[in-house]
């Protein structure tokens, strides 16, 4: 996983590192179900935990209807990396 993942740069505000890894999470969704990517709306800073939420849960159920393991470690990856990150 690349530092694009979790934002770079050790003043990095946290909306900021957590915006990559929204748009991530959803772009795999995206893959995963077979749709086009569209970027995340910034919704405001309240709203990114509810985000992370929707768009993990989006992955796993596209990750679970398709068998694909893969998808579930990155979710996995990500997410640390994000919660260490913070």
């Amino acid at each position: 996983m690349g530092a694009e993942a979790v934002g770079s740069g050790a003043a990095a505000r946290p909306v900021d590192v957590v915006r990559p890894v929204l748009q991530h999470l959803a772009d795999a969704g995206a893959d995963l179900e077979g749709e086009p990517r569209r970027p995340v709306p910034e919704l405001g800073v309240h709203a990114l935990g509810d985000q992370l939420a929707v768009l993990a849960g989006d992955v796993l159920a596209a990750a679970d209807a398709r068998g694909d393991d893969v998808a579930v470690v990155d979710l996995h990856d990500r997410l640390v990396a994000l919660r260490r990150a913070l």
